[in-house]
């Protein structure tokens, strides 16, 4: 039985030859990667660098768990968690 919610979609967004840009690109590859029961029958996409269509991978899902990363000049430090 899987302990991960199969409405949960956890999408990876970048460019991995762009060095930080392809940071979500490299989360979801390790992801895939993992060894652990809680992943297991989870949907984790590479989404590259689709840009608006990527509004095509959140059908049929609950939940979306997007990852990537941005140049900011706001208040976040690096690594900040942003909703």
């Amino acid at each position: 039985m899987s302990e991960f919610d199969p409405s949960v979609r956890i999408i990876g967004c970048g460019n991995i030859l762009m060095g930080d840009d392809g940071v979500g690109v490299r989360v979801v590859e390790a992801l895939k990667k993992m060894e652990c029961g809680i992943l297991e029958g989870a949907d984790i996409l590479d989404a590259g660098v689709c840009g608006l269509d990527i509004l095509n991978l959140l059908e049929g899902v609950d939940k979306v768990i997007i990852v990537d990363s941005m140049v900011g000049s706001g208040s976040a430090k690096k690594g900040s968690i942003l909703r």
